[in-house]
C-alpha cells in the first residue's frame, strides 16, 4: 500500500513505459517521473490523491491525465508533455508556481471546474493546439497568473 511517491523517485528512468497507481496513493513528489520520456499512456490518479509536486510529470510521454481527488498541483507538473491531449482535474483548487502545461503542444482540452487560484506565470504558454479550457466554472473570483495564454490567439480558446 503506497501512499507517497517521493521526490525524484523515477526521475529520468527512460526504461519506464507504464505506470499504474494504487487506490491509496495520496502524493506524487517533486520530479517523481520527470524526464521519463517513454511513459506513453493516459495517467489516471485515484480519488485519494491530494498533491502532485513540482515537475512531477515534466517532459514525459503521457497522453492525458485524469484525477478525481487532487486538490493542489505544483508548478510545471505537466510542462513539456508533448503528447498530452487532455487534462481533467475536477477537484483541483490551487496551482502553485507557473507553467503547469507550458509547452504541451498537443494539449486540446483542460477541465478544472473547482480551480480558484493560479499563481505564477504562463499556465498554458505555447499550448498551440489548445481549444477548450474550463477553469473555475463552479467558483467565483478566479485569479490567474500573468501570461496565462502566451503565444496563443484569443480566438484559439473558447
Amino acid at each position: 500500500m503506497i501512499r507517497d511517491i517521493g521526490d525524484y523517485a523515477f526521475f529520468g528512468l527512460n526504461g519506464l513505459k507504464e505506470v499504474r497507481f494504487g487506490n491509496n496513493l495520496e502524493n506524487v513528489g517533486n520530479y517523481a517521473f520527470a524526464d521519463c520520456a517513454n511513459i506513453l499512456q493516459d495517467v489516471v490518479l485515484p480519488d485519494t490523491m491530494k498533491t502532485i509536486g513540482t515537475q512531477a510529470f515534466f517532459k514525459t510521454g503521457i497522453t492525458g491525465v485524469k484525477t478525481g481527488g487532487t486538490t493542489s498541483i505544483g508548478g510545471q507538473a505537466f510542462a513539456a508533455c508533448m503528447y498530452m491531449v487532455y487534462a481533467e482535474f475536477p477537484n483541483v483548487n490551487t496551482v502553485t508556481a507557473g507553467g503547469l502545461f507550458e509547452g504541451c503542444s498537443s494539449l486540446v482540452s483542460v477541465d478544472m471546474p473547482e480551480i480558484s487560484s493560479v499563481t505564477g506565470h504562463g499556465m498554458f504558454s505555447y499550448c498551440t493546439s489548445l481549444r477548450e479550457v474550463y477553469l473555475g466554472a463552479r467558483v467565483s473570483g478566479l485569479t490567474l497568473g500573468t501570461g496565462t495564454f502566451i503565444n496563443m490567439s484569443p480566438a484559439q480558446v473558447k
